[in-house]
């Protein structure tokens, strides 16, 4: 059987897709990718072993311009590359992991009268998916309270698929991986894959006011390209314990040894975060559409299994203020992490190919 698997142009899209796409390669289906036209996205895919082929496509505008219009063509444009690739590779089913360039694989798909499936892996549903979720045979939901804004004939709560590597990775060699301690408590920082400046700045900031615990924590912290020379620099400088990178690859080695992330609440963070069920700080990125972020971290916040933290009321002190209270409340981890637990979908995987295969 063959699959085409259509991601966006984030890791909350290509990364669950990934997870489902090594699943179905187990029980012996050919998947091949769509996404935008974009190297980062490319080189994530083909670095995982699948096939990918790239299309024209732009994320709809929220109000009427130019820009209206040119969504328009290349929603066209992107719908007749669709046909090409489907003639080309003749998949038996669709699976949207969500993101601009589902629509015109989608509109495709219905010309072959191919099942589709859908995915939405935030909280607050994007557009997009609101729009083809009336065409589709069935849409998986990441987060309960998403179940709202869909039929209850085709709406599944599945949770967010999450790749396997992130779930079973070994302690001792990602200590020896990384240059760190066994026995220090690790706090993990990143801000997706470009990094996010605010919180580089805000926690470079912090290490002044935690000196007194230099001997008993250490960092992991994925700065992004533009800030790692800066952020680097200032941790040398702190005597503090660390491995400070610009991008990481293999993320599953920080997030076995952290005892506390702090983090953006893209999806797939938020997702990789309750699988593990480990206690984090979250500070949404503000401009996310629709306040996305800000809803995925609201979800674990509301139920004790996160700290919030919204932007416009962070900073160095604050944050170290958590940080220290958490460090010395061991017990206010522990709950932290049990509240993760509550709401994780360790078998969201299994599902997704449990649907895919129903429809066939």
């Amino acid at each position: 059987m063959r699959i085409l698997i259509v991601t966006g142009g984030t890791g909350g899209h290509i990364y669950p897709g990934i997870a489902v796409a090594a699943r179905l390669i187990e029980k012996s289906w050919e998947v091949i990718f769509v996404g935008p036209d974009k190297k980062q996205v490319r080189k994530i895919v083909e670095r995982a072993g699948f096939k990918f082929y790239p299309i024209c496509s732009i994320g709809m505008p929220r109000k009427i311009s130019l820009r209206f219009f040119l969504f328009f063509i290349k929603l066209i444009y992107g719908v007749f590359q669709a046909i090409r690739i489907l003639n080309r590779n003749r998949p038996h089913l669709i699976l949207g992991m969500g993101g601009y360039v589902c629509p015109p694989v989608i509109f495709a798909a219905k010309f072959y009268r191919l099942p589709v499936i859908l995915h939405e892996p935030n909280v607050m549903v994007g557009l997009a998916n609101r729009f083809l979720s009336g065409i589709v045979n069935k849409v998986l939901i990441g987060f309960k309270d998403s179940m709202q804004f869909f039929s209850s004939k085709k709406a599944i709560y599945t949770g967010v698929p999450v790749r396997q590597e992130i779930l079973f990775t070994d302690k001792n060699r990602a200590i020896t991986r990384l240059s760190l301690k066994g026995d220090r408590f690790s706090v993990f920082i990143f801000g997706g894959s470009l990094g996010a400046h605010v919180l580089n700045s805000v926690s470079i900031g912090m290490l002044e006011f935690l000196q007194s615990l230099k001997e008993k924590i250490q960092f992991i912290h994925i700065t992004g390209p533009k800030d790692f020379n800066v952020v680097k620099k200032e941790y040398q400088s702190g005597c503090f314990c660390s491995y400070i990178v610009p991008y990481m690859d293999d993320i599953a080695d920080a997030y076995i040894l952290a005892d506390l992330i702090i983090s953006r609440a893209g999806a797939v963070t938020v997702s990789e975060i309750i699988a593990q069920g480990k206690p984090s700080i979250l500070i949404p990125y503000p401009h996310a559409t629709a306040k996305h972020q800000e809803m995925n971290a609201r979800y674990l916040s509301e139920r004790n299994a996160s700290i919030l933290i919204k932007e416009p009321d962070l900073n160095s002190f604050i944050l170290a203020k958590t940080v220290l209270d958490l460090f010395l409340h061991k017990e206010k981890l522990r709950k932290l992490s049990d509240a993760c637990e509550k709401i994780s979908k360790p078998d969201a995987t299994n599902e997704f190919v449990r649907v895919i295969e129903s429809l066939i």
